[in-house]
This record gives C-alpha cells, structure tokens and sequence, in this order.
C-alpha cells in the first residue's frame, strides 16, 4: 500500500513530514487513522499486531480507543499523554490528534512495566485484570464520569462496579480502595 501520512513526532522540535507506509511499518510503536464512523482506515505493522494481542476485528480500533478518537474530533485537538488499558491489560501510551477529512491518528507504545503491575495487582488482590483496572484508575484519581468514558458505560455503571470491588475487597471507599492498591504494589 503506498498510503501517506502527515505524522507529529515528539522530540525537542516538533516535526512534520509525510512518511511512505515502509518506513511507518518499520517503526516499534502501533500507529492508527481512524475516522469519524470508527472505521480504521491505516494500521501499521507494530498497530496490527497490537490489535491481534487485543483479539479485535482488524478492521475496528478497539473500544478502548474511541472515547479518545470522539474526544479528538469534537475537541479538534492533540491528546497527550494518553494512557490506555487494552481488554488484555496491557497498558499502551502515546498521544492523538486529529488529521483532515475528520479523521484522527493515534499512535501508541506498549508500557511494560506498567503492564507488569497492573498483573501483579490483580495478583496481589486476587481479581480479575479489569477489576484491578478500575482499582488503578481510582488510585489515579479519576472520576466515575472519566472511568465510565473510558470504559464506554453509563456513569452509574461504574458505580455499581466500584460498589462490588469494595465489598470484595473489604473496603469503603475510594480512599481505602487507593491505600489498598498503593500497599499491594509496594509489598515485594
């Protein structure tokens, strides 16, 4: 395929160039255009095998990306810093922003020591990877509203999940939910 992209990479300058397929294919982090219908219209080699770790339709981004490509297009601005959780746990960084014809590109790297953690919490806590998902993501200091964007449910959902969790766990709330998950990742 002989598809071209405007890619913004991120070092001291920021710098804009279009980039041929082979070298976007050659390079280590997963980079998407998705549009405005959530159709995935290019993938890279590192963003293909990432979604068959993700087991998705190779033709869809997953679902954990489209709060962020919705945001990106209402927004019409860059996203940094981003930090997604796959529905495999693995935890993958980068940054989106949007491109002509209502489409956004996403580029994302796999975090492996964040990734490491999330297992040993789900371990350490014995619940399941999006259990201890959602425990992070409270220790983070997100709210229900953010979490439920994040996972594509209603608000109230998450509540009912958070409410589950700190009965499982034998806690109250979300102060004793981000002591717990701060204890367990620093017991070695």
């Amino acid at each position: 395929m002989a598809y071209s992209i405007t890619v913004v990479l991120a070092c001291r300058a920021m710098r804009y160039g279009e980039w041929p397929s082979r070298v976007l294919d050659a390079l280590d982090f997963g980079l998407f255009v998705v549009d405005a219908a959530d159709s995935l219209v290019y993938a890279n080699r590192a963003g293909f095998a990432a979604l068959e770790a993700e087991e998705k339709d190779p033709n869809k981004p997953c679902p954990c990306l489209q709060p962020v490509i919705a945001s990106v297009l209402s927004q019409r601005t860059e996203q940094r810093n981003l930090a997604i959780i796959g529905a495999s746990g693995d935890v993958w960084k980068g940054r989106a922003w949007p491109l002509e014809d209502r489409t956004v590109a996403v580029m994302l790297r796999r975090d492996p020591g964040r990734v490491d953690g999330l297992r040993t919490l789900s371990d350490r806590l014995g619940v399941e990877m999006p259990r201890a998902r959602l425990a992070m993501w409270v220790t983070e200091g997100l709210s229900n509203g953010a979490i439920a964007a994040r996972l594509g449910v209603d608000e109230n959902t998450v509540k009912a999940r958070l409410s589950r969790l700190y009965r499982r766990l034998g806690v109250e709330n979300r102060a004793q939910l981000a002591r717990l998950v701060t204890s367990s990742l620093r017991s070695d």
